[in-house]
């Protein structure tokens, strides 16, 4: 935004919300526009936490991390990291506000801080929680946090960052010691030696002292928390009086002895105590997964929550993310081949006005608007100047904010420039300026800006999955995601999510292709594309472009290049259209059975691959020569090597016919034994009793190690004496 007159205020801190008429007064100032204060939750030497209520975010109980201006720097790097590292065991943040004028009280904060606006998180200190605990439920309460402690830890690690200030204080929980947060990441950085030592001197590892920051560092610093949450004893409780070099002193000499534990705690966890403080840090546990891992295992043996994991397999389970955390790694995914669009955005927010992200739904708007805010905040907040508060709402458009905003409204297909115009007209007239984004489907006329989101292409979906898998993915799977998205990375994300938390195999392609059979149906395909995507339905999905050309002219490509564009197509290696699985299926319910026989008799009646005649031949009503085309269509992708594509065909099928042809059942069992889905393969062969079958039968018990069925099955072939 651009740099207000001189003499103009950038955050008015005592500004009333004014509302309508009939609206009810709110009880105390704003901050930011927003926030009104609750009571403070507590202060350190760097800063306040105060719970606010976000009156723009339905009165959702906010926590408010503010700091002077000499550590708004510190907060802008801790706003930069929790938006990269998303996990359930970090305190989700929102946005970050600077204070030019302070705030008056209730709030009572001095000119040039800055504010950390992050989820709120009910609970105590764990230095506070633990004294509420009777003696005998400190082990296992410990042990759960000491789980979420270490996966959060693990999830800084994996980003090439240590925390730098692990400790009791920080780490806030409720009732669930295995949900509680680790916070404050204002010391934060990546490893290495800096100029002076940083952290609390109670929880530092005798190389830290000497400005060393390690994961080894990290590690040290929760063997001293769980260390004082058991009720261990330390030569470092008075650090304020002592010196650098007394406290070094100590610290280098073992300050936390593991013996000083109570006779309570068990052996193994003592151990792993002794290990986390060992003052050499190459004999400390190797990585926060490990800790996480050895306490899972204790957990077990007290009978705690990880009781039912085979103990064989414990160690493995535990040292993997949690789904919960992979799922939250996909939200955090760094946005893939949108650089000039986020470019764009940013500068646009430079000025007052209204502005358009238009694309499909699953084309990852929001995500866009997010992104460019965040680098509009964290760049103007290191600037000193005012940072705008990001505001969104849904459809219908708000009264205008009271503070310099950036204002999203989703689902803005509906909304009148008019009134966003009058929108931003009124914040300036109020000595604020703001920028309205709507987010829309179809373009507006006469807006400040204009974004066009388009699909990806097989490039993108390459670099979303190998961010994401940490490696490059195979052709198959690429294939499987822009077949099941469309290339929209909004879709691609919420596929993989859906996945994860299913705890199925994402780097598997029938995983995606499983979670894109669903979710979305064909009512907003643009209407120059309907054409061309009945056609592709009733050829199953794929057809040469000629033969498209052929029966629709020129509406082919304008209606292939709309769909494209709307995420609802991607084109294979051999250059063919590919309409999405959940639209093929759609279309195909919802057209009438006389529409659908029209095109599939177009279809029929020219030369057009296996596939696309099997399933036009269905639709056009010889189900006898569809079923044959099928299976022919089957065998050739199994011949090629596409055990996969096989399955699709099947599942494909089996969504769109009532009848399924005979063999069917057979050919599906025999693809998932090529791809070692033994007890898929099992279950698909439940009812057919013809010899072949059996023998597969057989055969599948055989790989399953269930030996003495699959002779049992061999002596039941029928027919066979």
């Amino acid at each position: 935004m651009a740099k207000k007159p001189r003499g103009k205020a950038e955050t008015k801190g005592s500004r009333q919300s004014h509302g309508d008429a009939g609206s009810t007064k709110l009880a105390g100032p704003l901050l930011a526009g927003r926030y009104v204060f609750v009571r403070e939750l507590g202060r350190g030497a760097s800063g306040r936490v105060i719970l606010v209520r976000d009156e723009a975010g339905e009165g959702a109980p906010r926590a408010l991390k503010v700091v002077p201006r000499a550590e708004a720097a510190r907060l802008s790097w801790e706003y930069d990291l929790l938006t990269a590292v998303a996990h359930p065991n970090l305190a989700a943040v929102h946005e970050l506000v600077t204070l030019p004028e302070g705030a008056p009280a209730p709030f009572r904060l001095p000119p040039g801080g800055a504010a950390l606006v992050e989820a709120f998180a009910p609970g105590l200190p764990a230095s506070a929680a633990v004294l509420r605990l009777p003696e005998d439920e400190r082990v296992p309460w410990t042990l759960g946090l000491g789980v979420a402690v270490g996966r959060a830890l693990g999830a800084i690690h994996r980003a090439g960052l240590v925390h730098g200030d692990v400790k009791p204080a920080n780490i806030v929980v409720g009732e669930d010691p295995m949900q509680a947060l680790l916070i404050d990441l204002g010391l934060s950085r990546p490893p290495g030696v800096a100029a002076n030592a940083a952290g609390t001197p109670a929880y530092l590892a005798p190389e830290a002292w000497q400005g060393h920051g390690s994961t080894a560092v990290d590690l040290y610093a929760l063997g001293a928390t769980l260390h004082e949450l058991l009720g261990g004893k330390s030569s470092l409780t008075d650090t304020r009086s002592a010196s650098i070099a007394e406290l070094w002193a100590r610290a280098t000499a073992s300050p936390r002895d593991p013996a000083s534990l109570p006779a309570s705690v068990p052996a193994d966890l003592r151990r792993l105590i002794a290990a986390l403080l060992d003052t050499e840090p190459t004999r400390r546990p190797p990585s926060a997964r490990e800790v996480v891992a050895r306490l899972s295992s204790m957990q077990r043996e007290l009978g705690g929550r990880a009781a039912e994991t085979p103990e064989e397999v414990l160690e493995e389970l535990s040292a993997a993310p949690t789904n919960a955390e992979r799922a939250m790694a996909v939200s955090a995914l760094a946005l893939v081949g949108r650089g000039s669009e986020v470019s764009a955005l940013e500068a646009a927010f430079e000025a007052p006005g209204v502005a358009v992200v238009r694309g499909p739904a699953g084309a990852g708007r929001t995500r866009l608007v997010e992104e460019a805010v965040r680098r509009v905040q964290r760049r103007r907040a290191e600037a000193g100047a005012a940072v705008p508060t990001f505001l969104r709402a849904s459809a219908v458009l708000p009264e205008s904010p009271h503070h310099d905003a950036v204002l999203l409204v989703e689902e803005a297909d509906h909304a009148a420039l008019d009134d966003a115009r009058a929108l931003v007209a009124a914040a300036a007239l109020d000595g604020h300026e703001l920028v309205v984004v709507l987010e829309r489907s179809s373009a507006l006329e006469g807006v400040d800006h204009d974004l066009v989101l388009r699909a990806l292409d097989a490039v993108g979906v390459k670099e979303l999955l190998t961010k994401l898998g940490g490696r490059a993915p195979g052709a198959g799977l690429v294939d499987a995601a822009l077949e099941a998205s469309g290339g929209l990375p909004g879709r691609l994300c919420r596929l993989l999510v859906g996945a994860i938390l299913d705890d199925r195999d994402i780097t598997r392609p029938e995983a995606l292709r499983a979670g894109g059979e669903a979710g979305y149906g064909a009512g907003d395909l643009p209407a120059r594309g309907v054409a061309a995507a009945e056609h592709l339905a009733v050829a199953g999905g794929t057809v040469a472009g000629d033969v498209l050309t052929d029966l629709l002219g020129i509406d082919a490509a304008r209606g292939l290049s709309a769909l494209a564009t709307e995420g609802a197509l991607s084109f294979g290696p051999d250059g063919w259209p590919r309409l999405r699985r959940d639209l093929v299926v759609s279309l195909h319910r919802g057209m009438s059975s006389k529409r659908r026989r029209t095109i599939a008799k177009q279809l029929v009646a020219r030369s057009t691959g296996v596939t696309a005649r099997a399933f036009s031949l269905s639709s056009a009503g010889d189900s006898k020569a569809g079923a044959g085309a099928l299976l022919q269509a089957i065998a050739e992708r199994r011949r090629g090597g596409d055990a996969e594509g096989a399955i699709g065909l099947v599942r494909l099928a089996e969504a769109i016919f009532d009848e399924q042809p005979a063999g069917l059942a057979f050919a599906l069992s025999d693809a998932l034994r090529a791809r070692g889905r033994y007890a898929e393969a099992l279950t698909a062969l439940e009812g057919d009793v013809s010899p072949p079958a059996w023998c597969l039968r057989a055969e599948l018990l055989r790989l399953s190690g269930r030996r003495a069925e699959a002779t049992d099955a061999l002596a039941e072939i029928p027919g066979v004496p």
